[in-house]
């Protein structure tokens, strides 16, 4: 059975539940300011938001790449007055689906990632995409630094193209 409630009443949901994940659609400053209502009555708030991703004492957290950034959460306590609520975020779903396959090439030298995503075209986010390098390729020498190009489609397979004499990895995640 499926309780449903005005999440604007925090002192009567904090009652009633132990922890929120927060996604909701709204401004972003009506956001942090839900997130932080519920921080503050002592619920740890988990947000698939964009509207705290740039706050100095809320972690961004990917676990298997980042869990050392949960420690900022007592900068945070501090700030919000709290023992135990607390606000932290996930990355968007572009970077949530490549970063994990990126962070083991790292020790090979990864200088730079350029990221193409098509959330518009899906009617996912708004639209931020930035233009694929593959014209690098095209030219037959690229740059001496590692490039990686990825590029985010709404769907569901994989594809890896690896050139290791170029120095250039290409991921396409659909």
């Amino acid at each position: 059975k499926m309780v449903v409630m005005d999440a604007q009443n925090v002192k009567e949901v904090a009652k009633l539940v132990d922890f929120v994940f927060c996604a909701v659609n709204m401004k972003k400053d009506e956001i942090k300011a839900l997130e932080e209502m519920y921080a503050k009555a002592e619920i740890p708030v988990v947000s698939n938001n964009s509207a705290n991703r740039w706050t100095p004492d809320v972690p961004m957290v990917s676990p298997e790449i980042n869990d050392d950034h949960i420690r900022v959460i007592e900068d945070q306590r501090r700030r919000l007055g709290t023992k135990y609520g607390f606000i932290a975020v996930k990355p968007n779903c572009s970077i949530q689906s490549y970063v994990p396959a990126l962070t083991p090439l790292r020790k090979y030298g990864i200088k730079q990632v350029l990221a193409t995503t098509y959330q518009a075209i899906s009617g996912c986010s708004e639209d931020i995409s930035l233009p694929a390098r593959t014209d690098l390729r095209r030219k037959g020498s690229p740059q001496k630094q590692s490039h990686i190009f990825i590029s985010t489609l709404s769907c569901v397979s994989l594809s890896a193209y690896s050139s290791i004499k170029s120095g250039i990895i290409l991921f396409i995640l659909c």
